[in-house]
């Protein structure tokens, strides 16, 4: 089925796929702006970075923390709220926001205007530039055709390229470029044109489409199982949970102990590779086992990128075509989020009250 061009063109009529292909090129542009963006001379190395931001643009976020604090030596964090707390001296506050309308973006960046730290902006406009430009905070603006979830280049790249510039992350050219040739390398392996029996994330769906997925990451690949399950949800319309590596196994892997009903439904992804710490690698070894014990499906699914930036990039990726791939096994058009959009203007409409 995922082989046919008429199956794809009937489910996907816009074209969502070519999307998900052009990340390795939305990535290239956008690490341009965050490379060339004026900052103000007073900027400098950061004591920390908190990141405001929400949906596909926290994803980016979580993992610009993610690099950051495994090739750095500061504090990362993402703020998904309508407050963050106070950042002080020395901080870096950067609010992300693709619309540049996103309510709890607004709120949490507006309170911290003109307080101590840094602050800078990344969206593609809307009332968060005017806000920036008003206290003339800096401000980084692209353009994208396509909803925020499949933007993550462009919440990604800019402020890493900031965060090198700030001596806030060792990141070199060469490794940056390893991860975009690996992209490239990737789409082609799992886009619509290569076959099934030659297409991991077209197999991985395959198993995953009747089953409730539970998507287990490590470390560096904790964010891309949270990527995994979000995708899965938005672009798949199917439930999906992530979970992180060595905390499930002080918690999540007991309810294994007592055979349930639901366990016959699940699928469990375990995110295993070279960037990931030998301890929890061994860790995704030992929970397959109880997996399997349990007799619950599973499998490991390796990430063969060796750095943390390559590999959260590749993940996040195989991620994306296998949601793809499910939506087009559900017949769901992967594009359009109608919860999405009334919960959004339920509370636009709500905002007086």
């Amino acid at each position: 089925m995922l082989d046919d061009p008429a199956l794809r063109d009937r489910v996907d009529p816009s074209g969502f796929w070519r999307l998900i292909a052009g990340l390795p090129r939305h990535a290239r542009a956008a690490r341009a702006l965050g490379r060339d963006c004026p900052l103000p001379a007073d900027f400098g190395r950061p004591r920390r970075v908190v990141i405001l931001a929400m949906g596909g643009s926290a994803i980016g976020g979580d993992v610009v923390a993610t690099v950051t604090e495994h090739l750095g030596s500061i504090p990362a964090e993402v703020v998904r709220d309508y407050a963050a707390p106070p950042v002080g001296e020395g901080a870096l506050l950067v609010a992300c926001s693709f619309s540049g309308d996103t309510e709890e973006v607004i709120s949490a960046f507006s309170a911290q205007l003109g307080g101590p730290g840094m602050r800078l902006a990344l969206t593609t406009g809307g009332p968060l530039a005017t806000i920036a430009e008003a206290h003339e905070v800096p401000l980084i603006t692209y353009d994208f055709d396509g909803p925020p979830r499949t933007a993550l280049g462009y919440s990604v790249l800019p402020l890493l390229e900031v965060l090198r510039r700030l001596s806030a992350v060792t990141l070199d050219d060469h490794t940056i470029e390893r991860a975009l040739h690996a992209l490239e390398r990737c789409a082609e392996s799992w886009g619509p044109q290569q076959p099934t029996p030659s297409n991991a994330a077209k197999q991985i769906a395959l198993r995953l489409s009747d089953r409730l997925p539970y998507i287990v990451g490590g470390d560096v690949l904790a964010v891309a199982a949270r990527r995994w399950a979000g995708q899965l949800a938005e672009n798949a319309k199917q439930w999906a949970f992530a979970g992180a590596l060595p905390e499930a196994d002080h918690n999540t892997i007991v309810a294994l102990e007592r055979r349930q009903e639901a366990s016959g439904a699940l699928h469990a992804v375990l995110l295993d590779g070279p960037a990931m710490d030998a301890r929890n690698r061994r860790r995704a070894q030992l929970t397959a086992r109880e997996l399997d014990a349990a007799g619950v499906e599973h499998e490991i699914v390796a990430i063969e990128a060796p750095d943390p930036l390559g590999a959260v990039l590749e993940a996040c990726q195989l991620g994306d075509w296998v949601s793809y791939y499910v939506a087009l096994l559900h017949g769901v058009d992967p594009l359009p989020t109608p919860i999405l959009d009334r919960v959004k203007a339920a509370m636009a409409d709500g905002a007086g009250e």
